[in-house]
């Protein structure tokens, strides 16, 4: 089993390590929040946000095998639901809302945006980490999904295992803007790097990655 999350306290090497950035996200006091992570992946912000007094915890991704490993380490009531992200329907459900590294593999950004907008309280916080470039212009960088093998798409979910998004700070604010969100803020950045670990089993990446915070009304 792979895990994309490093799990320092339970002992599991993972391809990407997100502790060292954990100041960079500036996540809010989520104490008796509801909190819905979109694109959980192996789980490390759901338990994070677990553990930093959320009232409820919603985790949905479209494989959920290594969260619910997770979950039964650690004990957490974490609410894992498998399921196409697009066909999520939370609609104002949520107090809190973190998507990470996922925008940037979406085929249809602003849908996601959208639905994400869509499950959110008024008044309820999102908080994006997705793959950036450098400047203060409204860029965006995009590259051609080129669909080498089956394995490098999951169809079902309209996404690629390949970065097609890339997204200056002030692009991220006209996207999040566009769809709804007020006060949007770029709040910053940093480098995720695969692991030692996670360089030894082929996936050797760095990338720039932009936060924002934005909100609902």
């Amino acid at each position: 089993m792979i895990y994309y999350h490093t799990f320092k306290d339970l002992n599991i090497k993972g391809i990407y390590d997100h502790e060292p950035h954990l100041s960079s996200f500036q996540f809010p006091d989520l104490t008796n929040k509801s909190v819905l992570d979109v694109g959980c992946a192996s789980g490390y912000f759901s338990k994070l946000f677990f553990e930093r007094g959320a009232s409820s915890v919603t985790s949905v991704d479209i494989t959920t095998s290594v969260i619910e490993v997770i979950k039964q380490k650690t004990g957490y009531n974490i609410n894992i639901i498998k399921k196409d992200l697009y066909d999520i329907d939370f609609n104002n459900q949520f107090d809190f809302v973190f998507c990470g590294s996922l925008l940037m593999h979406s085929f249809y950004p602003m849908t996601l945006l959208k639905i994400i907008y869509n499950s959110l309280n008024d008044g309820g916080q999102f908080v994006l980490s997705t793959g950036g470039i450098d400047g203060n212009e409204p860029y965006i960088r995009t590259e051609p999904y080129l669909g080498r093998s089956r394995g490098d798409v999951e169809s079902e979910v309209k996404s690629a295992n390949e970065s097609i998004w890339w997204l200056s700070k002030k692009s991220g604010i006209n996207m999040l803007n566009t769809v709804g969100f007020q006060n949007v803020e770029y709040k910053s950045s940093y480098y995720l790097n695969s692991t030692e670990y996670g360089a030894s089993i082929g996936h050797n990446y760095s990338s720039l990655h932009h936060i924002w915070h934005a909100y609902k009304n």
